[in-house]
């Protein structure tokens, strides 16, 4: 008689829950993407994301302890889907997350640049309290 090898046991189910800091965003603004796992999974995740239909595209990225995150800039306008996707292991089955759109839009033109405002904000509050200084001081000496 042959004694049975146990049974393998079977991999667990993880499902993914994948966000974004914002869905609205410019081309270059960068954004927080992240992904969470109901188990404490570690090993690589594939990023993956289409632009306006075309794609996937995937790039490789590392899940810790159920947790993944990273830094994203959108290139060009347009409608970006992104998502994970686990691959597996022997105690965890595949998963993908959910898909989140974010929207790509145009650089705003024609509004002022908000460091010249600045700028000329802190020049035009320097000259008022110099002159308030100056008035000061003239009237010390008279």
């Amino acid at each position: 008689m042959v004694a049975a090898l146990p049974a393998a046991a079977a991999p667990q189910s993880v499902t993914l829950t994948f966000t974004s800091s914002t869905h609205t965003t410019h081309p270059v603004e960068e954004l927080t993407i992240n992904a969470t796992a109901s188990a404490p999974i570690t090993g690589p995740v594939k990023l993956r994301w289409t632009i306006n239909g075309s794609g996937p595209y995937t790039w490789d990225g590392q899940m810790t302890n159920g947790f993944f995150q990273r830094s994203w800039g959108c290139s060009s306008v347009g409608n970006w889907t992104l998502w994970v996707v686990w691959e597996g292991n022997e105690q965890y089955s595949p998963s993908e997350s959910n898909h989140v759109s974010i929207l790509v839009e145009s650089a705003p033109t024609g509004e002022p640049d908000s460091t010249l405002l600045i700028a000329a904000g802190i020049v035009v509050l320097v000259a008022i309290v110099d002159g308030v200084a100056y008035v000061s001081l003239k009237r010390k000496k008279n």
